[in-house]
């Protein structure tokens, strides 16, 4: 064999070897499954004083995926996320479901500025950004919305779960009556983590 061919074959050997020890040393990346959502779909409830723009409240993408310790509910919104929404309210949340019990919450909001928190539904446990309680943080870049949480440090958090996200714009955050504009996804059924 000559020289250049013996070099070509351990060059490919070397290659395949340094990617098997880095798949070893980091493990194999976790599947994400990105549920994209049609645009324009928010739906209006029926009320008083509905949102003018209900963009914000419609939600382009959604996942949950892993990040080295640490598990990220993102969303994907219709537009840019503000600080506030000027007399009334927006909120997001995903829903963590097992054995198809709701058993935890993870919520965005902007009442009192932009904010995040996690509510154990079946073991009392709480937290949020508000208290600097929250194991993670939230991260706000343009229309996109990420809560990052670090499950080791809640209590009963499950290692495989089913999740929903729903969005909520309220016209009058002081008015009872009036209209949301709201929106889910998966659009039906249920995410799952981690996919499959």
């Amino acid at each position: 064999m000559d020289r250049k061919k013996l070099a070509v074959v351990f060059a490919v050997v070397a290659v395949a070897l340094a990617s098997i020890i880095v798949l070893l040393v980091t493990g194999e990346a976790e599947p994400v499954r990105t549920f994209e959502d049609p645009g324009g779909d928010a739906v209006l409830e029926e009320g008083d004083k509905p949102p003018t723009d209900t963009t914000l409240a419609d939600i382009r993408s959604a996942e949950v995926r892993s990040e080295g310790d640490e598990i990220v509910f993102a969303a994907k919104l219709g537009g840019d996320v503000p600080n506030e929404v000027a007399e009334g309210s927006f909120g997001l949340r995903w829903e963590v479901y097992e054995g198809g019990d709701s058993t935890f919450l993870i919520t965005a909001n902007l009442d009192v500025g932009p904010n995040a928190s996690i509510i154990g539904e079946q073991n009392g446990y709480g937290a949020s950004t508000l208290d600097e309680q929250l194991p993670g943080g939230l991260e706000i870049e343009g229309d996109t919305i990420e809560i990052r949480l670090n499950p080791s440090e809640v209590p009963d958090f499950p290692e495989e779960f089913g999740w929903l996200l729903q969005t909520s714009l309220d016209g009058d955050q002081g008015d009872p009556q009036s209209a949301r504009a709201e929106d889910r996804a998966p659009d039906q059924g249920f995410g799952e983590y981690p996919a499959g």
